[in-house]
């Protein structure tokens, strides 16, 4: 049996590991779903990097028995370390940036099956354990930065954070590798090379711990969502929710096997359920339920000998690494659902997770039924314990809420109106800068901004909450949010002036596998009249007639509603067409093209297409059109000057 050092060092190591896999898969992910932007072949290319990341980890489990757990683990945080440095680098970005997160993640995926399978005898629960603190530390970090995390900001926090990052990797290598390679007692050993027996298929649970925990319990857009709570208290919740996974997994074995395996699964299974469409404290509950059943599963103490599930190093290396395989497979099949025809839609896909999650503590408690269970409880250690997941919980609320910029206007009657696709929050270089983006409206001091393609939390595109990052830096103080594509992914309003009614509809889907949406505004000016503020993105489809007309023509119904109430309308966003087509004729005679149609937007390095539009109705005149020059998104930002026409 293993002493308290050594099983200090494996959840040592599991922690680390599992903490550099989830941060730097939050760079590796968006830049091979970026990469798409330059064709199909970078797709492909893309496709295959990706792959052999993972099938890294499967290869180096399958030779752990000739060269041995302390070796993979070794090259892996190695590896971990050296990718981890240089994307700390201000110049890593583009190609260097695609490298250096794949070397990093396939370090943390060799570095995790590493210590699966050398993890000592009776330490193989609390290596799971330790992948557990590993993914909380790495949410809690997430939240309580902002969603902007250590690796993508230039600021002095950001820096020190990567510093203790690279310290703490560097300082748990010799002593988790001395923990894989400690001596083992004679009867504790399998066939499997001398290696120590444990239960490999336990391991599974890792996947829905990343699944369920990186695209629902982890995810503070989700709440804000559902609830609309300040930055703050979101940060709190979903801490709150990565110290009850922690606290899960570590008394999941003074529950006994049984009561475990049981309330996990149905915490998993009706937090899952809550989420999916989340409204109020329904959402709130279900993410926290969440991320407490995975943390119990993965918590459960499965015994070595004497029942089923005993296996060596290789085996239970094997099992690792395919069950990190199976997370990027749900992961891409999740997210790919909403860009090809699937059947049913990503939603099935996390139930689906979630009655795998199930599966795993059914099977726990028959395997673990009858055994006794310790249950003394160490009060100190309790205690402790407690108290430091409650100090975490506390910093993160006040890191949690961004510093919000004060927004500068000029004292005149003019509506300065934009529209801007921010594209996740990533430039062309596949940066997530959503403060550039910012900062490239901010210099024209706009009074209204519509914004398309706005993410609160794909974990395909790192998780982040652009709207929120985006809002702080900008200054406008009233923001509205549509979900479109997902709950967490679609269009915003944001504007210098309150927000007096708001609508979010979904659109027509047509032959389109994302859904589209629009939202809909009416503002309250300061001499008492209304401004109503309508943006969409309409698909991209190339049947225009069967899929993008009748989106056109659902928001066309919108802006009627509108100007009935004779509330003068602007209509702002991605409506991909010219002026002579007849998804911009569906705004006729409601609205009026206030830009050129030979204005192009896209691509922003050197813009070909007209895709971003701004209509307004005919008691508005525009003064000035602007297009600044940025590469801030891979959409060039369009900025309009109105003035109220003079009935008179």
């Amino acid at each position: 049996m293993a002493d308290r050092r050594q099983t200090g060092a494996a959840v040592l190591g599991a922690a680390v590991a599992s903490f550099g896999l989830l941060e730097t898969l939050r760079v590796l992910a968006p830049s091979l779903v970026r990469a798409g932007d330059d064709g199909v072949a970078a797709t492909v290319a893309a496709g295959l990097l990706g792959a052999a990341v993972f099938a890294s980890a499967i290869a180096l489990a399958a030779a752990l028995g000739r060269i041995g757990a302390h070796r993979v683990w070794l090259l892996g945080g190695l590896a971990l370390l050296l990718g981890r440095s240089v994307l700390s680098l201000p110049v890593a970005t583009g190609p260097l940036q695609l490298v250096a997160a794949a070397v990093a993640t396939a370090g943390a995926l060799a570095a995790l099956t590493g210590v699966a399978g050398g993890a000592p005898p009776g330490a193989d629960r609390a290596a799971r354990t330790g992948a557990v603190i590993g993914i909380s530390a790495a949410g809690a970090v997430h939240v309580g930065t902002a969603t902007a995390g250590w690796i993508w900001p230039a600021t002095f926090e950001a820096t020190v954070g990567s510093l203790l990052v690279l310290i703490t990797i560097a300082g748990a290598l010799i002593p988790t590798a001395k923990a894989l390679t400690a001596p083992t007692h004679p009867s504790s050993a399998s066939a499997n090379g001398g290696s120590p027996t444990a239960a490999a298929w336990p391991w599974w649970s890792l996947t829905p711990l990343l699944v369920l925990g990186g695209i629902i319990g982890g995810v503070p857009g989700r709440i804000a969502v559902a609830t609309g709570w300040d930055a703050g208290t979101v940060a709190v919740t979903v801490a709150i929710g990565q110290a009850m996974a922690v606290l899960g997994a570590v008394l999941a074995p003074r529950l006994g096997g049984v009561r475990a395996g049981a309330s996990g699964a149905v915490l998993v299974l009706i937090g899952t359920a809550s989420t999916l469409a989340p409204a109020g404290w329904q959402g709130v509950l279900g993410q926290v339920a969440v991320a407490t059943g995975v943390g119990v599963l993965v918590g459960i103490d499965v015994p070595r000998t004497g029942l089923p599930g005993a296996a060596g190093v290789r085996r239970r290396a094997l099992t690792t690494s395919g069950a990190l395989a199976l997370f990027a497979a749900i992961t891409a099949i999740h997210y790919s659902s909403y860009e090809w025809p699937f059947p049913g839609d990503g939603r099935l896909v996390l139930l689906a997770t979630a009655a795998f999650a199930a599966g795993l503590g059914i099977a726990m408690s028959w395997v673990t039924r009858g055994r006794v269970t310790q249950t003394t409880v160490d009060v100190v250690a309790a205690l402790r314990l407690v108290g430091a997941l409650g100090l975490a919980v506390a910093l993160v609320g006040i890191g949690g809420q961004p510093t919000t910029r004060a927004a500068v206007y000029d004292a005149d009657d003019d509506l300065r109106v934009a529209t801007y696709n921010i594209r996740s929050g990533f430039d062309g270089d596949r940066r997530f800068d959503p403060a550039a983006q910012a900062q490239a409206l901010r210099d024209h001091t706009p009074d209204v901004v519509v914004l398309n393609e706005v993410d609160r939390g794909w974990l395909a595109t790192g998780g982040h909450d652009a709207l929120l990052l985006f809002a702080a830096d900008l200054g406008l103080r009233h923001v509205r949010f549509g979900g479109a594509g997902d709950v967490v992914f679609g269009n915003a309003i944001l504007s210098r002036y309150p927000i007096e009614e708001f609508v979010a509809e979904p659109l027509p889907r047509g032959r389109d596998p994302m859904p589209r949406g629009s939202v809909a505004a009416v503002l309250d000016l300061p001499d008492g009249s209304s401004l109503g503020v309508v943006g969409t993105q309409l698909s991209q489809a190339d049947d225009p007639s069967e899929t993008r007309l009748p989106q056109a023509r659902a928001v066309a119904a919108t802006v009627a509603r509108l100007r009935e109430r004779q509330i003068p309308t602007v209509v702002a966003g991605d409506l991909y067409g010219d002026a002579e087509s007849a998804v911009l004729a569906s705004f006729d005679p409601l609205v009026d093209h206030v830009m050129p149609s030979d204005t192009p937007t896209f691509p922003a390095h050197d813009p070909q297409v007209h895709r971003s539009h701004v209509l307004a109705s005919g008691d508005l005149r525009r003064l000035r059109l602007e297009v600044p020059a940025t590469q801030a998104s891979t959409h060039r930002p369009v900025i309009v000057t109105l003035r109220p026409v003079d009935p008179s």
